[in-house]
Order: C-alpha cells, then structure tokens, then sequence
C-alpha cells in the first residue's frame, strides 16, 4: 500500500471540515523513507478550535479506531487511531 497516497486521502477528509486551514504531512511518509511498520503523522491546522465531534468526525469517516484521544495541552489537540478498512472514497 501506498501510505503517502492513503494520507493525501485522509488529508483530503479533514479539509472537506470548515474549521479546518490545512493539514500538513510528517514523518517518514512525507519524506518517501516508510517501510511496512510506517505511521501516518497528519497535523491538522485548525481556524477556530474544534470540538470532540469535530476531532471525531474524520476518524469515524474512515472506520478508525481511536486509541488515544487527548484534550487540549501544550498547545495542540492529539489523537492516535487505525484503520482497518479501506477509505470509502478508494
């Protein structure tokens, strides 16, 4: 699988939301160095701040698992989810 085309995918999820500016790719993806126990690492850039749903609504768009879900500290929101099926718009 093609994990840098999957996140342009995921990416595009977050910025059908109004709230969100821009979602910004990191990690090994971003830098084409992923091997098969690779993560996806998206920093969503928020206009206004979100509420859980809103951090939800995407995760639930691509039947993720939430594994962490955190409130707002140190300036930013995070969440760890998995995907166990392929995204509805594949």
């Amino acid at each position: 699988m093609n994990l840098k085309e999957l996140a342009i995918d995921i990416a595009n999820v977050y910025l059908q939301h109004s709230k969100v500016e821009a979602v910004l790719l990191g990690g090994s993806v971003s830098r084409n160095w992923y091997d098969d126990y690779a993560d996806i690492e998206l920093f969503i850039l928020w206009r206004e701040n979100p509420t859980d749903e809103d951090r939800k609504a995407a995760i639930h768009y691509v039947n993720g698992d939430i594994i962490d879900f955190y409130l707002y500290e140190d300036e930013e929101w995070s969440e760890t989810y998995i995907m166990n099926e392929k995204l509805a718009t594949s």
